[in-house]
């Protein structure tokens, strides 16, 4: 590591930058929009519960994972965080780096070397490849649920579950193929790709609010926690706004949704049944 540049404790755990970031003027908002940036992260927690039929004692293991795995991300994030801030750039240099992906050139910076970056580089790029595993398999078992459930089209495909391998083979295949085309988004416009990845916090805000909707006196705090937070997510990244600095999660949320609702009155109200109760549910 590049240790003559290296900053010091004072700067790292005291230090506050005033930078009028996105022609907005420093004050509670963009404490705000900071503070969802460590919510963005951690909002995928809830997806454990999508793999529950496939968890040896799922009553106690799966709310231990949905805990651990915020507090295992909330340290790792500090463990990763802190030595980055130790060695941290100037801030501008980092901030003209196109597309806003500064992260390899902090490697490059920090270590002195092209290679040196690309090494660090290829540890995250490891670290994603083992959250998509992880990501798609979650996402398979949801897409599985509604296929069992009659909810989307062609269920009697992806509901289907390989005997040998003992997975909803077809779902897992749909979900990489979809994950697959929305990836290649990116190569016809990175702001629409983003606008599509950074509104699954919304999705998520969503569907986390309606099941305690039914019980508003006692959950009260989450809803307005989940309603704030979507509409800071959906909040533009720049002042003035123009076509270019615009946020459009809101579009795409309001995109999805009608589909979904289109979808449900046209075919979902009479074929969706839901999963039948066994007699020790009622």
């Amino acid at each position: 590591m590049n240790l003559s540049s290296t900053r010091s404790a004072e700067f790292v755990f005291t230090h506050y930058a005033l930078l009028h970031l996105g022609g907005r003027p420093v004050g509670p908002f963009s404490l705000v929009c900071f503070k969802f940036t460590g919510g963005y992260t951690m909002i995928g927690y809830g997806m454990v519960a999508s793999i529950c039929e496939e968890v040896p004692s799922p009553r106690r293991e799966v709310p231990k994972g949905l805990v651990l795995s915020v507090l295992a991300t909330g340290i790792t994030g500090l463990v990763y965080l802190i030595p980055i801030l130790f060695v941290l750039p100037d801030v501008s240099l980092l901030l003209s780096v196109a597309k806003g992906q500064p992260i390899d050139l902090l490697f490059k910076t920090v270590t002195g070397s092209a290679a040196g970056g690309l090494d660090l580089l290829f540890l995250l790029l490891g670290i994603l490849f083992f959250a998509g595993v992880g990501a798609i398999t979650a996402a398979s078992r949801i897409t599985y649920a509604f296929a069992c459930d009659k909810a989307i089209p062609g269920h009697h495909i992806w509901s289907r579950v390989d005997r040998r391998l003992g997975v909803p083979i077809w779902s897992l295949r749909l979900t990489a193929a979809v994950n697959a085309l929305l990836a290649c988004i990116y190569f016809g416009s990175s702001a629409a790709f983003d606008d599509i990845t950074g509104v699954r916090a919304v999705f998520l805000s969503t569907s986390y609010g309606l099941p305690v909707f039914v019980s508003l006196s006692i959950n009260m705090i989450c809803i307005t926690w989940n309603a704030f937070s979507m509409v800071i997510f959906c909040m533009p990244v720049a002042l003035p706004v123009d076509a270019s600095t615009m946020n459009y999660p809101s579009v795409v949320f309001a995109g999805f949704a009608g589909v979904s609702l289109l979808w449900y009155l046209a075919y979902g109200r009479q074929h969706f049944h839901g999963q039948p109760l066994l007699e020790g549910d009622l």
